[in-house]
């Protein structure tokens, strides 16, 4: 798997009716609305499992899977369930590197190509602003969004420091 330059998200909920694809698509509606008002119309992948034998998981989709007009994917889903609680992450293609792509893939890649006039930062800021204001709207939530604390800083410090060897 290659997520180089790549925005991800995740969504931990509790309750969601339905089976697994129905929760999938309870969340992923957010994804989907997001990007609308972008501009970008994206569907669900075609379901199987053809993606088992492909290196690259940009490389094929499945049906939790969003993807282009074009067929090519843009968002890969994944999901875990615990009893009613779900984890579900994903991966977003924002800007991929066609040549490292290829370089690691070893042949010719399909990738995404988002017919949108911001690049570099600005895209990443309209499509974080975007996708909260849509998750806002889907999930009917108000999100409060604050920095770390300094204790959460130093756990991320104490997770980066070195582990003192044994030997």
């Amino acid at each position: 798997m290659l997520h180089y330059r790549d925005l991800t998200y995740a969504i931990v909920t509790s309750g969601l009716p339905g089976n697994r694809v129905q929760a999938y698509q309870t969340i992923c509606e957010f994804l989907i609305q997001g990007w609308r008002s972008l501009g970008v119309e994206l569907h669900y992948g075609q379901a199987g499992r053809s993606y088992i034998h492909n290196a690259n998981c940009f490389g094929t989709s499945t049906g939790a899977d969003l993807v282009l007009p074009n067929g090519s994917k843009l968002i890969g889903s994944a999901q875990l369930r615990k009893g009613t609680a779900i984890l579900q992450h994903g991966s977003i293609q924002l800007q991929p590197d066609s040549n490292l792509f290829r370089q690691v893939f070893a042949g010719e890649v399909v990738l995404p190509n988002l017919p949108l006039k911001f690049q570099g930062e600005f895209l990443i800021e309209a499509v974080i602003d975007a996708l909260f204001d849509a998750a806002s709207t889907c999930f009917e939530a108000e999100f409060n969004i604050q920095p770390l604390s300094e204790v959460e800083w130093q756990a991320v410090q104490a997770l980066l420091s070195p582990t003192p060897s044994l030997c």
